[in-house]
């Protein structure tokens, strides 16, 4: 018999093993994309986007949440597994840091010069100026984020994506006005 206490202290210990774990396993992620290869192939981003949007459409069903693609986004040559968990870590964060109002997902590509810019914009509860710097650095998350689940690890792995591809990722946003 643990009593009370007792399993209080078995399911701090539980929850801190497998916050420890998903840690780890973001660690290794992020440490995969350093040393990985990209295998660029030519891949559609509608239809990449449809497949994120698939996989969080029970998730925004559940909370009134919506995806738009402003106009159709191109072709790349990209490595398709990195560009759907870039998709992925980008739309679930708008999930998760959403605020009261229904939650907009909007998508934009722009073409400028040699290069094209993918925005993901919505509608949340926005990032603080002295966070912005920091939130693409390994462990390291916005104020808002200390009440969420997650290991700081999502926009440093985006980072890394991008970077794979000769890219550059930033954010703009302002507390209570979302971000892109």
């Amino acid at each position: 018999e643990l009593g009370d206490s007792g399993s209080n202290v078995l399911g701090h210990l539980q929850f801190n093993l497998s916050r420890t774990q998903e840690m780890l396993d973001e660690l290794l992620d992020y440490s995969r994309l350093q040393n990985m290869q990209v295998d660029r192939e030519v891949v559609d981003l509608n239809e990449l986007l449809d497949e994120v949007r698939d996989l969080y459409r029970l998730t925004l069903e559940e909370v009134g949440g919506h995806i738009f693609c402003q106009q159709p986004m191109p072709a790349l040559k990209v490595d398709r597994r990195q560009f759907q968990r870039l998709f992925q870590n980008l739309i679930g964060n708008a999930i998760k840091f959403r605020g009261d109002s229904p939650l907009q997902i909007t998508v934009r590509s722009q073409r400028v010069r040699d290069e094209w810019r993918i925005g993901i914009k919505d509608n949340g509860v926005g990032i603080a100026e002295e966070d912005i710097q920091r939130i693409f650095d390994m462990f390291e998350r916005a104020g808002v984020a200390e009440d969420q689940p997650g290991t700081g690890m999502g926009l440093a792995i985006c980072k890394r994506i991008v970077q794979n591809h000769g890219g550059n990722i930033w954010v703009r946003s302002s507390p209570g006005g979302g971000s892109v």
